[in-house]
């Protein structure tokens, strides 16, 4: 926040962020807490929700490179936001909490009563998530001529995000403020003083809707409680890329490591890179570490406590010696899923081709089968595939590489943006949907 009054719903704030060796604070009971970071725009998102209810609650902060043993031990995955109710129930995902704010405590609303403005505010927050919040850090993170073609990236990304905003003065084709500007005002905050930093300028004649919606909700309530000052952002990210704090980051120094981790690469290994030196007698996880599937096993090795080693990697550019280890790295897969009248559901699927791959063969002429053009790690593309096993419906999937897209791909996409899923339904008009919740 700014140097304003706290407010008086926030019954305890931890006045530093709490770190590695500090003890846990003494809580009060029978009130909210929040495991938060000042800093984190996926934290603030769950104190603007908080703060729009104006719910009593206590704020622990955290230093999330110098975790404490004892945070660790409430978040597996070691992030914030964490929301623990009084009983000791537990909460982790910053979209997932507010929704539960949302529901146990529905006054005042942060939904409209109409289903079409829901939907059309879930495409915001989608928007959001899907363009500009990856593009916003691969900007910052990036120097040089790649940084400029990242700020393109980026206002491709708010270009979209203006069209969900249209002619409304807030997300949803509403009047008042709703969960989809919450979910969205973090990163919108930060952009204009990292923008200055770093030499970039948001164009005010290309934004101007977006620009006059970031007027409406400078004057929200929720956003006066939770806003950070410009000054206070810029001297956090001078710190967040100083020397050390980046050294610590590549290390590993305080990350959500557990002990039990007795190795991890620093980077993703790919190809052209030698394999690793590993321990021997000891379980060995071949990773990802941003990729949900891969976390599920590292959160059963965490929850056990078992002693592993992790071997990190790049799935774009895959050393040889991983597709050596991995029958899934190449080649194409037939599952056959039995339906509950005996019948089977035979699903294709290829590895991810490229630029250069020649197209798959079309099904026979009168196929009832389903197409999905999908990548095998992208929870968008999954969606798709979990409505397709829940009705048992026959389906091929084609593996796409979103990198090296090859260009007979980019001619069937129904969408400029040529991103999965993408799903084509039987018969001679080859009719294409996209976007995971239309095809859903």
């Amino acid at each position: 926040m700014s140097n304003q009054q706290q407010p008086a719903n926030i019954i305890f704030e931890s006045s530093k962020h709490l770190e590695s060796g500090e003890p846990e604070p003494q809580l009060k009971p029978n009130l909210l807490t929040l495991y938060s970071m000042r800093f984190c725009p996926f934290a603030q998102r769950t104190r603007l929700v908080l703060q729009h209810k104006q719910l009593p609650h206590q704020i622990v902060n955290l230093n999330l490179v110098r975790k404490p043993d004892w945070f660790l031990a409430k978040s597996s995955s070691g992030k914030v936001p964490v929301l623990i109710e009084p009983d000791g129930w537990t909460l982790i995902e910053s979209l997932v909490t507010c929704d539960y704010l949302e529901d146990a405590h529905p006054e005042p609303p942060l939904y409209p009563g109409d289903a079409r403005k829901r939907a059309a505010m879930r495409l915001a927050v989608g928007k959001m998530g899907d363009s500009v919040i990856p593009a916003f850090y691969r900007w910052a993170m990036r120097r040089g001529d790649e940084q400029k073609a990242e700020w393109e990236s980026l206002l491709a990304g708010l270009t979209q995000l203006q069209a969900q905003l249209g002619d409304s003065n807030f997300f949803g084709d509403c009047d008042q403020v709703q969960m989809a500007d919450l979910m969205i005002w973090p990163w919108i905050e930060r952009l204009p003083v990292a923008a200055k930093m770093l030499g970039f300028q948001l164009p005010a004649d290309r934004f101007d809707k977006l620009l006059g919606w970031t007027s409406r909700m400078e004057q929200q309530r929720a956003v006066k409680e939770t806003r950070i000052s410009d000054g206070v952002h810029a001297a956090f990210f001078k710190a967040y890329w100083a020397k050390e704090y980046r050294q610590a980051l590549k290390a590993g120094t305080g990350s959500s490591r557990g002990k039990n981790v007795l190795m991890e690469t620093a980077k993703h290994l790919e190809s052209g890179e030698p394999e690793p030196q590993l321990k021997p007698n000891l379980l060995t996880l071949y990773s990802m570490r941003f990729c949900p599937f891969a976390q599920r096993t590292r959160l059963v090795l965490q929850h056990k406590q078992l002693p592993h080693q992790i071997v990190n990697l790049n799935l774009v550019r895959k050393p040889d010696w991983f597709l050596a280890k991995s029958a899934s790295g190449t080649g194409a897969i037939k599952r056959w899923f039995s339906s509950g009248e005996g019948a089977s559901l035979v699903v294709m699927e290829t590895r991810h081709l490229e630029a250069g791959d020649p197209e798959p063969p079309e099904l026979p002429r009168g196929s009832e089968v389903l197409t999905l053009y999908s990548m095998l790690y992208c929870p968008y593309a999954q969606r798709t595939r979990l409505v397709l096993q829940h009705k048992q419906l026959p389906h091929r999937i084609i593996n796409v590489n979103l990198v090296r897209k090859p260009d007979w791909f980019l001619a069937k996409a129904p969408l400029p943006s040529a991103k999965v899923p993408i799903i084509e339904l039987p018969g001679d008009e080859k009719l294409r949907l996209a976007d995971s919740l239309i095809t859903c």
